[in-house]
């Protein structure tokens, strides 16, 4: 407090409140230095500073106490004046209470500021934790987040708690924030739905960046971004979807990229049915892992699978089924095995049928209309005619 021997003199009641304000800012600026210093060498000898809970804290606290040291030294300062007797120095006695007031504004702030860091601190040491191989969407995309929400709660709830402490009611504020929160929510309820289907979204980790999902025969690509709104897709078409989060979480994804990038592959053709069908299945399996071995978008570890599965009207169809690296891979291995499994087909005599139909009479041969009886172009047995308006594909 002010000396009384400075108490009738206002220059040296000036400069005594003046010295304390610079010795508050010397001994913050040596607090500063010497928490510098601490940190350091915590740096220096600790393998990994940022998984350190010590070196968090200090760093987060190292500015606050600095700011504390300083708001103090001030304080004094303006109560030293306000002891003073002389009249020039009056108004500084009618300032007390203000300067009061200040005072608490500004220790409530510094608090808030010093939680808020200190909260930021401790959560980014338990994110530091988490080594980068196990890491989740919540340690990379909703930790920032919530780290950010922190530092909002901390200061709002210190604004409403300076308030009270000044006198002013904050019951109407938080009624007047109730309503008008509740009005805003209304007006933008699908914005709102689809932010927390992002946090889902980004929460469960089904869907990442650079992964191929479907979500129904209109919406299917890669996936380029997630937000807290919506996802962005990239069709095969090279065209961006912009998906809403919401009907992400309301319909059923396909992951063709999840739990691992290969995907199962299908080449779908059938055969004549006077073909050999050992043959046929031993011509397809060779071609199938001929191209297997010699492409690099293939999956080597999948041996190919060879299947008959339908007795059709034309042909004997079957399945040839592999595996290529990725969905990108798959059609370009199908492409491959279908263009050598023709020529392979070619040159072993396998024949692939067009549609065809087979007629039978029942009429007797005195029936039949002379002139086919005579050209003989009907007998007891059935006569294929192709049909030209539809094809089998291979």
């Amino acid at each position: 407090m002010l000396p009384e021997a400075f108490a009738d003199n206002a220059a040296f009641a000036l400069f005594y409140a003046l010295g304390v304000i610079a010795a508050s800012c010397t001994i913050a600026f040596l607090a500063n230095l010497i928490l510098g210093q601490v940190l350091n060498l915590l740096v220096k000898r600790h393998e990994s500073p940022l998984r350190s809970i010590e070196i968090r804290i200090i760093g987060a606290l190292r500015l606050p106490a600095a700011l504390v040291i300083i708001l103090i030294g001030t304080r004094l300062a303006l109560t030293s004046l306000s002891q003073a007797s002389t009249r020039s120095l009056g108004f500084i006695s009618n300032l007390d209470q203000l300067g009061h007031t200040a005072w608490l504004v500004a220790v409530a702030a510094l608090v808030c500021y010093a939680i808020s860091r200190l909260i930021r601190a401790i959560m980014r040491w338990y994110s530091a934790r988490v080594p980068h191989d196990t890491r989740t969407a919540l340690n990379t995309a909703i930790w920032p987040i919530l780290i950010r929400i922190s530092s909002i709660f901390v200061f709002a709830l210190g604004t409403l708690v300076v308030l009270d402490i000044l006198g002013i009611p904050i019951t109407p504020l938080l009624a007047g924030l109730g309503i008008g929160g509740l009005a805003v929510a209304l007006a933008i309820s699908p914005t709102i739905a689809s932010f927390i289907a992002g946090t889902y979204v980004v929460a469960e980790g089904n869907i990442s960046e650079g992964d191929y999902v479907e979500i129904d025969a209109e919406r299917a690509g890669f996936v380029t971004s997630i937000g807290w709104r919506s996802t962005v897709l990239r069709s095969r078409f090279n065209n961006m979807i912009v998906v809403p989060n919401n009907l992400i979480t309301e319909s059923i994804v396909t992951n063709y990229t999840t739990p691992t990038p290969a995907i199962t592959g299908i080449v779908e053709c059938g055969v004549s049915y006077d073909s050999d069908l050992k043959k046929v299945e031993q011509v397809s399996l060779e071609v199938a892992r001929q191209v297997v071995e010699e492409s690099d978008d293939a999956n080597k570890e999948f041996e190919p699978l060879f299947r008959f599965f339908e007795f059709a009207d034309s042909n004997i169809n079957f399945r040839i089924i592999f595996q290529g690296a990725d969905r990108v891979a798959m059609f370009a291995i199908q492409h491959e095995i279908i263009m050598r499994l023709h020529a392979r087909f070619n040159e072993e005599g396998i024949e692939i049928n067009y549609p065809v139909r087979k007629l039978t009479t029942v009429l007797p041969d005195e029936d039949l209309p002379s002139p086919l009886k005579e050209a003989g172009e009907l007998d007891s047995q059935a006569e294929s005619v192709p049909a030209a308006s539809t094809t089998d594909d291979c």
